[in-house]
């Protein structure tokens, strides 16, 4: 956006002769709000937690990037010169070298996903509010994007509002009064640092200006064009990312792996799931597998619960007994007297071993929460998949490609199909 308005305002300084013609005094002012406009946006993208400050004049933010190594003295001997006395000649001579320190400063820089517990919007409200930005910037009025803004900040808070401090109500009323500042502090825990903090700032830097900006008619394309890209930044922001809620961790010998893609979710099942490859897979291998959950205000990581149960009937159950519950998995020892029981959620086990007790003669022993399996191939292609039931206490195991044993508690198990 920013390489966009200066390469556009250039073209503008081309049909300006000199400071005397007509057009000098309204690109000089236009000049002094795209360049101050496009300083402070430079100090956000810079800033660090520790020396986050709200609002910024023209002569702290040439500080701040010159202290930066971002601006030259030179150029900031002209830009201080420049806001003290508009000369649209001044800026037309830095114009290249103001490009430039742009794609230094908006460089695409990964982040690590941050597991806050932010439920993000799915994929029909972002559809439809990036609809509702295009409607928007075809009217070129900047408070129609600002009202966009602040109802997903509504819908934010609502998808959260186990987390907030606030009432239902209060957040429908803050929506319609459009107090963005408001649900900006609502959703302050997920936009303290990183990429959301300098949202957040760019937000309520266009709060400081919205007085203004309602009082005219016309807000100008480069006005439109910032807000459009904040509206589009905000969108992004508030999408449903899984790894916002859980994060998968498998490691084999002391050694990571690395996910094969990232965490689905399904929201019909309330699950998620990541994918796994095991490399030298012919031997079996001690991993941990875990779940680190953030979700509805508490933190916690998960690993695999099991019971055991001995019973005579071990034959008669693996042939005729099948688990109705899809997140509990029969275990069968290979001498048909032992078997476990291996599922997300103690309750659901209960459920499963009381049928077996009501059903065959056997014991059970109680649940037994470990991250500890042995895995082995069985097949060319040993992947597999982690599962989380949102809610439950442990991680499932699934995979046609790799079996699971528990050798810490029973040896040669495999299984069942």
């Amino acid at each position: 956006m920013h390489i966009e308005n200066l390469r556009e305002f250039e073209g503008n300084l081309a049909g300006v002769i000199d400071e005397r013609c007509s057009k000098a005094e309204s690109i000089n002012e236009r000049g002094k709000c795209l360049i101050s406009s496009f300083l402070q946006d430079c100090c956000i993208q810079t800033m660090t937690k520790a020396d986050a400050v709200a609002f910024l004049g023209p002569t702290q933010c040439l500080a701040s990037l010159t202290g930066k190594g971002f601006l030259t003295r030179e150029v900031h001997e002209k830009l201080r010169q420049f806001f003290s006395q508009p000369n649209f000649q001044i800026i037309s001579n830095l114009v290249p070298f103001l490009v430039q320190m742009t794609k230094e400063v908006f460089r695409q820089v990964e982040e690590s996903p941050k597991l806050d517990g932010m439920w993000g919007l799915f994929d029909e409200d972002v559809e439809k509010a990036n609809d509702d930005v295009k409607k928007a910037i075809e009217c070129t009025k900047a408070t129609s994007l600002m009202g966009i803004m602040v109802d997903l900040l509504g819908k934010l808070c609502h998808r959260n509002k186990s987390l907030m401090a606030a009432e239902e109500k209060d957040i429908k009323d803050m929506v319609k009064c459009c107090e963005l500042r408001s649900l900006l502090q609502l959703t302050e825990k997920f936009m303290n640092d990183g990429e959301g903090l300098k949202l957040k700032m760019r937000l309520e830097v266009k709060v400081k200006r919205l007085l203004s900006i309602m009082k005219e008619e016309d807000n100008g394309i480069y006005l439109i064009r910032d807000y459009r890209n904040l509206a589009f930044g905000l969108i992004e922001f508030a999408r449903f990312h899984a790894s916002h809620i859980v994060s998968f961790s498998v490691t084999v010998n002391e050694k990571s792996l690395i996910p094969l893609d990232g965490i689905n979710y399904n929201e019909d099942e309330s699950t998620f799931v990541q994918s796994f490859k095991i490399m030298n897979t012919q031997e079996k291998q001690s991993a941990v597998c875990l779940a680190n959950v953030n979700a509805k205000g508490f933190c916690k990581t998960v690993g695999s619960l099991r019971s055991e149960i001995v019973s005579k009937d071990i034959k008669k159950i693996k042939k005729d007994f099948q688990s109705r519950n899809p997140s509990v998995r029969l275990v069968f020892h290979e001498n048909h007297e032992r078997m476990l029981v291996h599922g997300t959620s103690k309750n659901k086990m209960d459920e499963v071993t009381q049928r077996l007790r009501q059903t065959f003669d056997c014991s059970v022993t109680a649940v037994i929460k470990s991250p500890k399996l042995k895995l082995f191939s069985v097949s060319d292609q040993p992947c597999f998949d982690l599962i989380y039931y949102d809610g439950d206490e442990g991680i499932f195991f699934r995979g046609d490609g790799m079996s699971i044993v528990y050798e810490e508690i029973l040896s040669g198990l495999y299984v069942q199909k």
